[in-house]
Formats: C-alpha cells, structure tokens, sequence
C-alpha cells in the first residue's frame, strides 16, 4: 500500500494552524523553502539526522502524517525492539500520570 503525501500547501496550513509556540519557527521556514534544518542547528530537540524529513522531527510529521515504529527506528537509526521499549516505558509513564490525576 502506498502512503499519500501531504501537498506542501496543506503542509504550511497545518503549521499556520497550531498554537504559536507549538513548532520551532524554523520548521515552518524548512518546509515552506524545502530546505533542510543545518546541522549547526542539531541543538534543538526536534533536529534528527534524517534528510528525507529535512532534518526535523516536527518536518516528517507534517510531510508523512502517521508512521509504524519501524519507520519511526528507521529515521532514527536505533532498532526496532528499542523503539518498541520506549514505547512502552512511555505508555506506562502516561497511564500512571493519568491515574495519579483520577483520569484513569
């Protein structure tokens, strides 16, 4: 199955409609020039040695929309079985921070 890709249009439309503060003001600069983020840049916490996704996390979010974890390990460059402990060490941190606050 293919994935469909978001036009570069409805790209910039979904980065003008998140809270200002909610994307570092590079991205929308990034996808809006096609350019990739420099890696003198690679202090910020969103940069990810990734090209295709112009060397940004909130980037490959908006270009690709939903991605499976092996995708996810693959930009990353760490395993798959890693990506599946993280996960999982977090969905344990939320549903206790849910619980904690009565929501669960």
């Amino acid at each position: 199955m293919k994935r469909k890709t978001i036009s570069k249009r409805n790209q910039l439309q979904i980065i003008d409609n998140v809270l200002e503060g909610e994307y570092p003001a590079c991205t929308k600069k990034c996808l809006e020039y096609d350019v990739s983020c420099p890696e003198q840049n690679s202090e910020c916490r969103m940069w990810v040695d990734y090209e295709d996704d112009l060397n940004c996390v909130h980037a490959g979010i908006v270009k690709n929309g939903r991605m499976t974890l092996r995708e996810i390990s693959d930009r990353l460059g760490v395993s798959y079985v890693r990506i599946c402990q993280i996960e999982s060490a977090t969905k344990k941190k939320m549903f206790r921070l849910l619980a904690e606050e009565g929501f669960y």
